[in-house]
């Protein structure tokens, strides 16, 4: 399975959508081929793992007891909201997935690469419109190490 970036998933979950409403108009219409028919439920699992949101989450893989089921934390037969549950509880939790979702890449912003970088000794210079700033080449350069280490451009 691919990560992808949040901007392409949401570009591909558009055009899956698109194309699936499109290719259930033309069966409606008798115009859909064997092929169609195949690529349509292709993109429906595509879409799903795009959109797969977890069905439940586990408090630990060792306590299959308890986990959140329709918004609410069960332990042992007690259901309590999540809201009640605390965060040391909360971060212990591990969501479940039906189908897996597609993984998804975060690009720091700019402004964290700043502060990373900043904070391991380098400095802010001069820049051409007279602001303080990294070199631009600091940013592209966090940029395609992302682009290599995900095959991107390839």
């Amino acid at each position: 399975m691919i990560a992808l970036t949040q901007e392409k998933r949401e570009e591909l979950v558009s055009s899956l959508t698109i194309y699936i409403r499109t290719t259930e108009t033309a069966i409606k219409a008798g115009l859909a081929t064997e092929e169609d028919l195949f690529n349509l439920e292709v993109r429906k699992i595509a879409l799903a793992s795009l959109i797969a949101e977890p069905v439940m989450v586990n408090e630990d893989f060792h306590d299959a007891a308890s986990g959140i089921i329709d918004g609410r934390f069960h332990r042992c037969g007690r259901s309590v909201t999540l809201e009640k549950v605390g965060i040391y509880e909360q971060e212990k939790m591990h969501p479940v997935y039906l189908s897996p979702p597609v993984p998804e890449i975060k690009l720091p912003s700019a402004e964290l690469i700043k502060e990373v970088f900043l904070a391991n000794g380098f400095k802010e210079k001069v820049q051409i419109d007279g602001s303080n700033d990294l070199n631009m080449y600091v940013y592209d350069a966090v940029l395609a190490l992302f682009e290599r280490l995900n095959g991107w451009g390839e």
